[in-house]
């Protein structure tokens, strides 16, 4: 938002003939993202990332969030695929990994203790916090490497990773939005087709929105929504962003453009036609 205080190219002259300097435009702190998920480079769209990554270029959003799943099976030439993509961005990027992102059950051993080494270049980068202008990206890691049930795919938010979260939006600049990112929905929401069970998701809300976190960026579901979710301590506001992959659920591919200003969040999903 800007305040039209007066022209920037005229002059006001006073009574007594005394030329007054033209009053300035006051731009307040806005940040504007593009939030993505589940590329899938493996059972990639290729029609949707070159979509998505043209308005990138021509667009420029001061962020691209990207909330997991880069890969489908990752593998070597998916993760060097998903690599050379965010590349061509050429943006500061947030980075969160999905259920996909790690190694399969047939490699236990980087499962557990070296999950994230494809991302190659990128690894130092992933769940780092990214600060804006207007707004705190935080990250929160949903994804396990191990859990006690049959399901590994779905979500589980750990005591430390919530304690992780917690401090960074504390740390946050005060005319900063703290947007919460990670990959798995915390809650589930009448929008998603099937229930998502993300283990401790709903008290992690509840500690989020305590902590001052305006909203929650997911992805996994492939279907985008936008809910507030009332929670002990206050509402906080539950975004998810659709798919640029082939693996479509009841949507088109799409992404979701989000506008921060004054701690206001304003979202518009952006679909392939």
């Amino acid at each position: 938002m800007f305040l039209q205080i007066g022209k920037e190219d005229s002059w006001l002259v006073a009574a007594g003939g005394t030329p007054v300097p033209p009053l300035l435009c006051v731009a307040m702190p806005t940040a504007r993202l593009f939030h993505v998920s589940d590329l899938h480079f493996g059972r990639e769209d290729p029609a949707a990332l070159d979509w998505f990554a043209g308005l990138v270029r021509n667009e420029r959003p001061d962020a691209v969030v990207i909330t997991g799943d880069f890969t489908f099976r990752a593998t070597k030439p998916e993760f060097a695929a998903a690599i050379a993509y965010l590349e061509r961005l050429d943006v500061p990027l947030s980075l969160e990994p999905g259920n996909h992102d790690l190694p399969y059950y047939n490699d236990p051993l980087r499962r557990l203790f070296r999950p994230y080494r494809r991302f190659a270049k990128f690894e130092g980068r992933i769940e780092q916090p990214l600060t804006l202008s207007a707004a705190a990206i935080v990250p929160l890691k949903t994804v396990s490497r191990f859990q006690w049930r049959v399901n590994q795919s779905l979500g589980v938010v750990r005591p430390a990773s919530l304690a992780a979260a917690m401090e960074r939006i504390a740390a946050a600049p005060k005319n900063c939005a703290p947007i919460v990112a990670c990959h798995h929905p915390l809650a589930d929401i009448p929008d998603m087709a099937e229930p998502q069970h993300t283990r401790g998701g709903k008290a992690a809300l509840a500690a989020l929105a305590a902590a001052g976190a305006k909203a929650v960026l997911t992805g996994h579901i492939h279907d985008p929504f936008d809910r507030m979710w009332e929670t002990a301590a206050g509402p906080i506001r539950l975004i998810g962003a659709g798919t640029l992959s082939e693996r479509l659920r009841s949507s088109r591919p799409s992404f979701n453009e989000i506008s921060v200003e004054e701690g206001r969040i304003e979202n518009r999903v952006r679909t392939l036609t």
